[in-house]
């Protein structure tokens, strides 16, 4: 028993056909897995910085402030000759 081993020539240009659309496709899927691998990493980040920012112990701050002695004296405000005397009512007069 005798097989055929010759191939025709649309059976050559099927497969030719057929490896560069499956090698295309698989540069293809490569490129796309590693976008969704670089997509998947930076949401992650986010998703743990927030997790992280969310959790962190604030540390209670000094409200003391700064501590100084200090003394008020009274001081004379030496008004302008031009300008009436002023009210001790607020400072607002009727319009």
């Amino acid at each position: 028993m005798r097989y055929r081993t010759t191939v025709s020539s649309p059976n050559i240009a099927a497969r030719v056909i057929a490896t560069i659309v499956a090698l295309v496709l698989g540069l293809l899927a490569v490129f796309l897995f590693a976008a969704f691998a670089v997509v998947a990493v930076l949401l992650a980040a986010v998703g743990l910085t927030r997790l992280w920012w969310l959790s962190r112990q604030v540390k209670p701050r000094d409200n003391d402030g700064i501590t100084v002695e200090y003394t008020v004296q009274a001081e004379t405000i030496q008004r302008s000759p031009e300008l009436p005397p002023r009210s001790d009512a607020g400072g607002a007069t009727g319009c």
